[in-house]
């Protein structure tokens, strides 16, 4: 059976972002759309301490994303309890899960949904985070220099995730457009210690070469095996939140992979001020 792409909603602007830019990967995945919302009661408990209160979501939710996507195989599932442990539960059962980066009860600017945050860090399959505004309407909304079909992967050759890359190959291959993989690397420690100032350009040279090759060993078999995709390799002498967070101005989804169960400090950086959606795969 498809595993399904599975979306969170909660009534807000970045929970109907999402579930947009849901229904769209669903439809490129050829898989089904759940649409889930989680109150923290049983509907017969709000109707017994509410009468007449009717929660539209995430019935609502589904009749908008099946008017705009009739062809969608869709349907949606109210849960009760705590939203993180409803959604990690419910999510054992997708191939994706989709979240907006802010919840109806978040402040709006620098506050992240924590929620999304939480299920993010811990959820063993990928997980997608929406900030609000990532999904243009139209063409003719899309920021010039963005490119909906431009994937973005954030690579350390040194430590490669096999399970995000895959992913970053995968979403560029059903995009049809190119991958970006991104290095961001900085001068050796032991180096930095005894260079306080600006680093030599001969030295620097040298070990952006080294960086350069690293990068291009690690994505080889990559490359044979998704011989479609055009690969756009950057080695920057930057941090890597900040280099991602630069490359998602241009892209349409970058990819990280998450080696414990929390998100580090970097990809949280990431999250909070990408423009664009952001997959988060653990492995």
């Amino acid at each position: 059976m498809r595993q399904p792409v599975m979306v969170g909603v909660d009534g807000s602007p970045c929970g109907r972002t999402a579930a947009r830019w849901a229904a769209r990967e669903a439809l490129l995945r050829s898989v089904p759309l759940r649409v889930v919302y989680v109150s923290p009661l049983a509907a017969d408990e709000t109707a017994r301490l509410w009468p007449g209160f009717d929660v539209p979501l995430p019935d609502l939710a589904v009749r908008e994303l099946a008017a705009e996507h009739p062809e969608l195989d869709i349907a949606g599932v109210r849960l009760a309890g705590a939203a993180d442990a409803a959604l990690l539960s419910c999510a054992a059962e997708c191939s994706l899960l989709v979240l907006g980066v802010r919840g109806e009860g978040d402040f709006e600017l620098p506050s992240l949904g924590s929620t999304a945050l939480d299920v993010a860090g811990r959820h063993h399959g990928p997980t997608v985070l929406v900030p609000a505004g990532a999904v243009a309407d139209s063409p003719a909304e899309t920021d010039a220099d963005t490119d909906p079909e431009h994937v973005t992967l954030g690579l350390d050759p040194h430590r490669p995730s096999d399970a995000a890359t895959d992913f970053a190959f995968t979403a560029a291959a059903l995009r049809e457009g190119p991958l970006h993989t991104v290095h961001a690397w900085s001068v050796p420690s032991p180096a930095a210690r005894w260079m306080p100032y600006a680093v030599p350009s001969k030295d620097r040279e040298q070990w952006e070469d080294h960086e350069v090759q690293r990068l291009a060993d690690v994505l080889r078999p990559w490359q044979d095996k998704y011989e479609r995709v055009r690969v756009v390799r950057s080695v920057v002498l930057r941090g890597r939140a900040a280099a991602l967070v630069h490359a998602s101005r241009s892209s349409g989804l970058v990819v990280v992979g998450r080696p414990h169960d929390r998100l580090d400090t970097a990809a949280h950086t990431l999250v909070q001020y990408a423009g664009c959606p952001v997959a988060v795969v653990p492995g």
